[in-house]
């Protein structure tokens, strides 16, 4: 948002994008409790309980922003979404940095 309170051009798209993306997450929660059986044995991972903690968060940003409240309200909950990396760097190259984090 501009000084001026106009909004940037792609804020709406960056709002979208971090939408469908938390339905895609929702969605893989739900096929992944389904998979495994029951939500206790889903939850004896302890990845799987760090996702649905960001995935509930970001959540609640999608749910307010349906019932009205205004963008600026939800984005430190849209935010949670960037603490999704830290899963990158279980596979990726910082393999390390996570290695030095667990």
């Amino acid at each position: 948002t501009y000084e001026d309170g106009q909004k940037c051009w792609f804020d709406e798209m960056l709002i979208e994008v971090t939408n469908n993306c938390n339905l895609f997450f929702m969605f893989d929660f739900v096929m992944q409790v389904l998979c495994d059986g029951s939500l206790s044995k889903h939850f004896e991972n302890g990845e799987y309980i760090y996702n649905f903690l960001i995935t509930i968060t970001t959540s609640t940003a999608v749910i307010g922003s349906a019932l009205g409240l205004q963008d600026g309200a939800t984005s430190v909950l849209r935010g949670f979404a960037i603490f999704r990396l830290w899963l990158v760097c279980k596979y990726g190259i910082l393999k390390p940095v996570w290695l030095m984090l667990v």
